[in-house]
């Protein structure tokens, strides 16, 4: 028997406000495709489980994927050329590693310098250039 839906099925002050927190989720998630543990009524959540270990990393998933995928929608329908859009494609598996070693002697850039590889990382207008275009 699931504790949790026992708190529900009571109407308890607790399980009120988590049937209510799970329904609010559950509207984030509605039409969007993304399987999880928001898929079933707040008195099943958990079923099939050993306890709920694990289940808040679940519903975190299943939420971040739902506000990841909202905003490649977004970011998908800025037009063509658009620098924030370029920057979003163009992302790939070293792209998250924007600087991979620590600055030297022999490898070190200079303030200006490192604002023109932040701008180009993020898909940004040169501030070297901008008062000139």
């Amino acid at each position: 028997v699931n504790p949790l839906g026992a708190q529900l099925g009571q109407l308890t002050p607790t399980g009120e406000s988590f049937k209510k927190a799970w329904e609010g989720m559950q509207r984030e998630v509605r039409g969007e495709g993304v399987a999880g543990p928001l898929d079933v009524r707040a008195p099943e959540a958990g079923n099939g489980r050993a306890g709920s270990a694990g289940l808040q990393r679940q519903l975190t998933q299943q939420r971040e994927q739902v506000k990841r995928n909202q905003l490649s929608r977004s970011i998908l329908g800025l037009p063509h050329g658009d620098t924030r859009r370029e920057a979003w494609l163009a992302v790939d598996s070293f792209s998250s590693a924007w600087v991979s070693s620590w600055p030297s002697a022999q490898n070190r850039c200079e303030a200006r310098e490192f604002r023109e590889i932040f701008c180009t990382y993020l898909g940004r207008e040169s501030p070297a250039v901008r008062a000139l275009v």
